[in-house]
């Protein structure tokens, strides 16, 4: 009978994992915190920082609550989702991480409200294969790609959110004409579904101008009414 091992971290400062893996013959690398099986864990009040690789790493049937956390400075990326996994993200801060702020892969679903995912080196927040992200009145800012990329039959529902300043489109899909020709790989294609209303995306012009555009392809437009 498979367990479900139940785990609350609160006001904790996990920071520098290291090493190139920490256990090789299980493929486990030096993730700040690694959630996987059928776990379910609480993440409050907590700093996760300066880790060799992900902040938090989720795979298998893995659930994860975070509220009122930081995940930053992570030399991969803030939070990754695989497999099954689920994450509920409310009231805290993904910044300033080497890769994505926040990477669902497979089937992973995110909930993530009031937060804010910001200056990350690549995109905000990405998703690929058939993962699942519903995001609400939060801020996605200052990344070095686009705020939020789509790849293949990925579902975002995005409501009353700020989507600012990334350096290349606010919400772009994996389609030829939205990625240099060099990037475009067939097998990344968009083909899922945009949902949402009331979102703040500044196309080219104004302080707050995403580089790129608003959104690729203009079918996105709906996002800003």
């Amino acid at each position: 009978e498979r367990r479900t091992i139940l785990v609350q971290v609160e006001g904790l400062m996990l920071r520098e994992a290291t090493g190139l893996c920490a256990d090789r013959d299980r493929g486990i690398r030096a993730y700040g915190v690694l959630i996987q099986g059928a776990a379910q864990v609480m993440i409050t009040g907590s700093t996760i920082s300066g880790n060799s690789w992900d902040g938090i790493w989720l795979g298998g049937t893995a659930q994860v609550v975070i509220t009122d956390s930081t995940i930053s400075g992570n030399r991969s990326d803030g939070i990754e989702l695989r497999g099954s996994a689920q994450a509920v993200i409310t009231g805290s801060t993904i910044s300033g991480n080497m890769r994505n702020g926040i990477d669902l892969r497979n089937t992973a679903q995110a909930v993530i409200s009031d937060s804010m995912i910001s200056g990350n080196r690549q995109n905000g927040i990405e998703l690929q294969g058939s993962a699942q992200a519903e995001i609400t009145a939060s801020t996605i800012s200052d990344n070095g790609g686009d705020g939020i990329h789509l790849r293949n039959a990925t579902t975002l529902n995005l409501v009353d959110s700020r989507i600012l300043r990334n350096r290349r489109y606010g919400v772009s899909a994996h389609l030829p004409d939205c990625v240099c020709a060099e990037d475009y790989r067939a097998r990344w294609k968009f083909t899922g579904q945009v949902t949402g209303s009331g979102n703040r995306i500044p196309g080219r012009g104004g302080s707050d101008r995403n580089r790129k555009g608003a959104v690729c392809p203009p079918e996105f437009a709906f996002l800003m009414r």
